[in-house]
C-alpha cells in the first residue's frame, strides 16, 4: 500500500494506493484542512504472515516518570494467527524478574519496570523474552531511575 500526498493550488489531495494480488487501484480523497506539506510520500508495511516482535520503545525508561511513555516499555508485536503469547522479564544475572507481561491492546504488551511481587526494579539492564508459534524474540532495555 503506498500513500502520496499532493497539493495542487488550494486544493490538497491524498492518494492511495492499494494493492490486491494482481490488481492494483487508486484511491483519492481532498480534504482542505490538510496540513501545507507537498509531494510526502509514505510507504506502510504489508500484514505480517508470521509472528514477530516490530517495535519495542522505549529502551531506556524510568518506572517513577508520571508520563507513561516514559514510565514503561511498550512491545508491539505481529500476530496474525492469534496465537498464545508468553512472555518474560530477566535481570543481568538470567533470573527471572517477571512472567506474563500484561497487555495494552491484542498487540502491545508492556512492562512498567516492576518485579512480580509489585515492586520496582532497580536501574540496570534488563532483557525480555516473547515467544509465539514457537519463535523466540529478546532484546534489552535499560531502567534509568
Amino acid at each position: 500500500m503506498k500513500i502520496s500526498y499532493y497539493k495542487s493550488a488550494s486544493v490538497r489531495f491524498l492518494v492511495l494506493v492499494v494493492s490486491i494480488i494482481p490488481f492494483s487501484f487508486p484511491l483519492t480523497a481532498s480534504q482542505s484542512s490538510v496540513p501545507a506539506y507537498s509531494n510526502q510520500t509514505a510507504l506502510l508495511a504489508p500484514s505480517a504472515e508470521y509472528f514477530a516482535v516490530s517495535k519495542v520503545e522505549p529502551k531506556v525508561f524510568s518506572p517513577d516518570e508520571t508520563d507513561l511513555s516514559f514510565s514503561r516499555v511498550k512491545i508491539t508485536v505481529d500476530n496474525p494467527n492469534y496465537s498464545e503469547i508468553s512472555s518474560a522479564i530477566y535481570n543481568i544475572d538470567g533470573e527471572s524478574i517477571k512472567d506474563s507481561l500484561p497487555r495494552e491492546t491484542e498487540t502491545v504488551l508492556y512492562w512498567d519496570g516492576k518485579d512480580r511481587d509489585g515492586n520496582i526494579v532497580s536501574s540496570g539492564v534488563y532483557f525480555y523474552q516473547i515467544e509465539a508459534d514457537g519463535k523466540i524474540f529478546s532484546g534489552s532495555v535499560v531502567v534509568a531511575r
